[in-house]
């Protein structure tokens, strides 16, 4: 286990992250004869009871995979706070702020949901009159699909990535890492 958690934080995992789930993957082979049988957990993960969000207790792999995206938003909150403190400098009065864990999820517990970005439970109808108030346009994506165009002469960036001072070790920015044939 020690081995795995240290990959993991090698990887990028915060310490807390990495042990949790190598000690969480770790109950699989102590309890080998019960492979495949959920492990109650003592905490809690939110879910939809009816039109109601609500917490509960899980089974561990949906705690685990919750805990993970708790760790996951609290991150993304940090770097949302830090953006909104430029804002606030620079005198505009505006705030970005994170939707809520239930918004525009395609798999998990929130799948089938609709669910507003301030986290209110809508219905179907509700959610189409609404959405594109929310998510990218068909034009919008077309828009930042003009803009992905590959580069692949060295020396050459891409016009949506931003040039480094230098190359990677040090070496000149026309540096021919890759070979393409």
């Amino acid at each position: 286990m020690a081995i795995s958690a240290a990959f993991l934080v090698g990887l990028g995992f915060e310490p807390f992250q990495a042990a949790l789930l190598c000690l969480i993957a770790n109950t699989a082979p102590v309890a080998w004869g019960a492979i495949g049988t959920p492990i109650l957990t003592l905490s809690t993960v939110t879910g939809l009871d009816g039109d109601r969000l609500v917490t509960r207790e899980e089974p561990a792999l949906p705690s685990l995979n919750e805990r993970l995206r708790d760790d996951y938003i609290a991150d993304c909150q940090r770097g949302v706070d830090r953006w909104n403190r430029v804002i606030k400098e620079h005198g505009i009065d505006f705030q970005l702020r994170l939707p809520h864990r239930a918004f525009q999820r395609a798999i998990g517990l929130f799948a089938d949901v609709r669910v507003s970005p301030e986290g209110r439970v809508l219905s179907q109808a509700e959610w189409e009159a609404k959405k594109h108030e929310w998510l990218p346009t068909e034009e919008d994506q077309a828009w930042v699909e003009s803009l992905m165009r590959p580069e692949t002469e060295p020396g050459k960036f891409a016009s949506w990535i931003a040039p480094p001072p230098r190359g990677v070790n040090g070496q000149p920015l026309d540096f021919e890492y890759v070979r393409l044939a």
